[in-house]
Formats: structure tokens, C-alpha cells, sequence
């Protein structure tokens, strides 16, 4: 089964952008949207779309967001997890998505 609908709250965002020395600005603009927009997605203040959140995953790596009535998700492009990351994270959070 695959979650394809609503809203997620960005879990490690922040972290994962600036792991990768990324500003707001920039991680803004191939999201497609304004550096503010990008704060409030880091801070919890507003959800993310599933296809939102696979673009960040491709800039920034593997994500966790948390999806109302489903719960924690990494979200993450298919050549980006190995099968031994698979494991570990479907143990932590029961599911992990592919963009």
C-alpha cells in the first residue's frame, strides 16, 4: 500500500539541510517556494505534501516526517536507503516510503 495523500510534519529537516550545508534560500528554491515557507515547514508550523517532502528528500536525503493517523515515515529516493537502513527504520517507525 502506498500513502500518496495529506499533509506531513518535517521531523529532521532542519538537521538534514544543514548536515548538507544548505541555506533556507536554497533548499527555497528548488522547493519552489519562499525561505519563510521553508522555516515554517522546519518548525512544525505547517505540513508538507508527500510530493513536497520527496523533493526535499532528493536534495537533502532521506527525511522523517509525521503523517497524522499513520505516523512516523521516511520519506527517501529508492537509491538513497540500503536494505540494512530499510530494516532499521521500518523496526523505528512501521513504514517507509519511496519517491
Amino acid at each position: 500500500m502506498f500513502y500518496t495523500g495529506g499533509k506531513a510534519i518535517a521531523v529532521d529537516l532542519r538537521q538534514k539541510r544543514q548536515a548538507k550545508g544548505l541555506t533556507m534560500a536554497q533548499l527555497s528554491e528548488f522547493l519552489e517556494c519562499n525561505p519563510k515557507h521553508v522555516s515554517n515547514l522546519e518548525l512544525g508550523y505547517c505540513g508538507l505534501t508527500i510530493p513536497k517532502a520527496a523533493k526535499a528528500a532528493a536534495v537533502v536525503g532521506p527525511i522523517t516526517v509525521e503523517v497524522e493517523g499513520v505516523g512516523r515515515v521516511v520519506i527517501a529516493l529508492a537509491d538513497q536507503l540500503r536494505v540494512d537502513q530499510v530494516r532499521k527504520s521500518t523496526a523505528n517507525y512501521g513504514l517507509v516510503a519511496w519517491a
